[in-house]
């Protein structure tokens, strides 16, 4: 579910999330690549 918003928001062009929530939270520091789409990251 992680990946496939995060996927989402990579490929519409967005090129930042602001992650609220815990559990997108730890999942993002499981897998760095993704946290380049992390505002203050």
């Amino acid at each position: 579910m992680a990946r496939f918003g995060l996927d989402d928001v990579r490929d519409n062009g967005v090129n930042k999330v602001m992650a609220l929530c815990p559990f997108i939270k730890a999942w993002i520091q499981k897998h760095p690549d993704y946290e380049p789409l992390v505002y203050g990251a």
